[in-house]
């Protein structure tokens, strides 16, 4: 009954079953024999039933027709992986992602400033599955410079198209909303937002969105996969929801870093805040406005405060600087808890202290 269903994993191999491969070697033992004259009308459909069981490929590409609700992920890769790629499934699989591309390219002439990552291949799903997907969309998490993820990228290139991410792409699903209604606007300086209908995606030059994380790992109803399968979680559980199934065990190794937690936060769990963010249509902002704002505020706590801080006694500049700090990193605070507006600290203030400093000490 969930509405959509995210994988954020993918299947590029062929599933090694030992018990459909030993099957296999029987059906070619048999189909020997048979052409000997001993076939048995019973015996062969028996054996037919056990390799279709034992076949959970065929099973899972089954499944995907008769639901039409999944969007699979894939992992876009460096060119130094490409060489480890099986290029027939590739190629495939790139058939069908072609599709997929954002296809409302605004001022596609400043697209060239893009400064996001390109990629030269793709960890692809197996064409039997590809054929039935919703949609696609990559998986790749990338931390910043101090291994923390603050952001995800809403938008990548690869071989000259834009491609949403598995968040973008469930956000889609969800919403019913076709890649026709998705813009991605480009001016002179580069990348400058993803519009979906009336909600407008702010994003950076580098095609990232911040995300606003809503808790902790466990932020998000989790349930293990073996329950599920075993149905002791009721179906109302996932009814109409979006459902994400992705690694959440620690020795996996898909764990991120992020700012409310510094181990143990399941990759899966990122997509989902970001995917949350989407249908709240709430992001944290951090682009042009708010580098004009850091600029008015260096500019007032180094030429008119410095000015300020030249006219009156040690005393009064000593309770203006306390002052203006205070509401600064006040409004600072109020600005990105009430207004998802994220304007740095650490240089107003470091400006206005150095101001201080040397212009009291100087006198």
């Amino acid at each position: 009954g969930a509405r959509v269903i995210a994988f954020d994993v993918n299947f590029p191999q062929p599933d090694q079953n030992s018990a459909l491969q030993a099957l296999r070697e029987v059906r070619k033992q048999y189909d020997s024999a048979a052409r000997a004259g001993g076939r048995s009308n019973a015996f062969d459909g028996h054996l037919k039933a056990l390799e279709a069981d034992a076949d959970n490929d065929k099973k899972f590409s089954e499944a995907l027709s008769r639901f039409e609700n999944v969007v699979l992920g894939y992992f876009l890769l460096p060119k130094e992986e490409v060489q480890a790629q099986n290029q027939e499934r590739v190629a495939e699989f790139v058939n069908y992602l072609s599709f997929q591309a954002y296809p409302q390219i605004v001022n596609p002439q400043f697209s060239r400033q893009f400064e996001g990552r390109k990629f030269d291949s793709v960890s692809p799903n197996l064409p039997a599955f590809a054929m039935y997907a919703k949609n696609f969309g990559y998986y790749n998490v990338i931390p910043d410079a101090d291994g923390v993820v603050r952001r995800v990228p809403a938008i990548m290139r690869f071989r000259g198209s834009f491609y949403p991410s598995l968040d973008m792409a469930a956000y889609l699903a969800y919403t019913n909303r076709p890649l026709e209604e998705v813009s991605v606007y480009f001016n002179p300086n580069g990348l400058e937002r993803i519009d979906i209908g009336k909600l407008s995606i702010p994003t950076d030059p580098e095609g990232f969105v911040q995300i606003d994380f809503y808790g902790r790992a466990g932020a998000f109803p989790t349930y293990p996969l073996s329950d599920v399968v075993q149905r002791k979680v009721p179906p109302e559980v996932f009814r109409d929801q979006l459902v994400m199934i992705g690694p959440t065990a620690t020795g996996i190794g898909d764990m991120a870093v992020t700012p409310f937690q510094t181990e143990a936060f399941p990759g899966v769990e990122v997509h989902a805040n970001f995917i949350k963010n989407l249908l709240d249509g709430h992001f944290i902002r951090r682009g042009p406005r708010e580098n004009l704002i850091d600029l008015g505020f260096i500019l007032l706590f180094s030429l008119a405060a410095g000015v300020l801080l030249n006219v009156v006694p040690p005393s009064r500049a000593t309770a203006i600087l306390v002052v203006s700090l205070g509401l600064f990193l006040g409004l600072a605070q109020y600005l990105f808890s009430t207004q998802s507006t994220w304007i740095a600290a650490f240089l107003p203030t470091a400006t206005l202290t150095v101001n201080y400093a040397a212009i009291v000490s100087y006198r």
